[in-house]
């Protein structure tokens, strides 16, 4: 496993490594001057003296960005400086936090810009925001069948159609009082996916912008001031004749699993980590109470205990 550098160890990599390139390429190595967490970045190289069109260097980051947008500004072999150059680590998007204390990161310089940026900038050429690790994006789109307002959760149906859970646009986290569920049977084992914006999206069109897990705000589907932190989120329900999942009008929500058999179903969204927020989960099972104790419903399927006859088919 690797260590993180000390401040002796730094100073050490920079007398060594300041004129250096990276093993196995003629990228430049430039270790980052700045002696404290900024958003000015600093560097010096005796490598060129001049930035260029699609120019590369590795930057060494001794301190993280402090969650302003970023610029860099070297240093060069015969004195000159670049000035304050900006840095976007995807078209548009300037760097922030999205590189961490002692990441090696290759930059790319455009003097001319690039997308829609016009203007001289270094960009990242990994360009990943790393801050999404928490998260799992869909990476589809789906068609609506019924309109689809900001920050949704929407499930699939029994005939596979895309439904809000909740369809009433609520434009604020103020609970409104006269929240109605929506009354579609829902696919047991269908995903449950979180619309991550706030455009309107219109019956019979495809959307995107979705995630399958996600920590976000979850007063726009559940019509509530808070909910208690660190319990679960259940919607309440039944099992109708069709073998799906419909969300019971009236109390609707629960944070409790059962512990007696009241005739409902209640389907697992996630986890409340604070009285405003949620982590919606991958998988959603539904739980009832039955014969005495909690178990995990699976439908109507037959369960039998299959003997060697029944598998070579005698």
């Amino acid at each position: 496993m690797g260590k993180f550098l000390g401040e002796s160890a730094l100073r050490q990599l920079r007398d060594n490594l300041k004129e250096r390139t990276v093993p196995g390429s003629n990228i430049p190595l430039i270790i980052g001057t700045q002696t404290a967490s900024s958003h000015t970045w600093t560097g010096r190289t005796s490598a060129f003296s001049e930035l260029t069109d699609g120019m590369m260097i590795n930057y060494y980051l001794p301190f993280a960005g402090n969650g302003t947008s970023v610029t860099l500004e070297l240093i060069l072999a015969d004195g000159s400086t670049t000035g304050a150059i900006p840095m976007y680590h995807n078209n548009t998007t300037r760097m922030t936090t999205h590189q961490g204390q002692y990441m090696i990161s290759t930059l790319i310089y455009r003097p001319n810009g690039m997308g829609s940026v016009t203007t001289p900038g270094w960009w990242w050429v990994y360009g990943r925001d790393v801050d999404t690790f928490d998260r799992l994006y869909y990476n589809n789109s789906i068609f609506m069948s019924a309109a689809l307002y900001r920050y949704k959760w929407v499930m699939q149906d029994i005939n596979g159609k895309w439904y809000p859970m909740f369809p009433d646009n609520k434009t604020s986290t103020t609970a409104v009082g006269s929240w109605v569920p929506s009354t579609a049977s829902f696919r047991i084992g269908s995903p449950i996916l979180y619309y991550n914006t706030t455009a309107t999206v219109a019956s019979g069109s495809t959307t995107n912008n979705l995630y399958r897990t996600i920590a976000h705000e979850v007063r726009y589907n559940l019509d509530v001031s808070a909910v208690i932190a660190y319990e679960p989120i259940l919607l309440k329900g039944i099992i109708d004749s069709s073998g799906g999942f419909v969300i019971n009008q009236s109390e609707y929500f629960t944070q409790a699993f059962p512990a007696a058999d009241d005739g409902y179903y209640y389907m697992w969204i996630g986890y409340a980590y604070s009285t405003t927020a949620v982590r919606l989960d991958v998988d959603h099972p539904i739980y009832y109470y039955k014969s005495g104790k909690l178990s995990i419903y699976a439908g109507d399927y037959v369960k039998k205990a299959y003997t060697w006859d029944d598998l070579r088919g005698v």
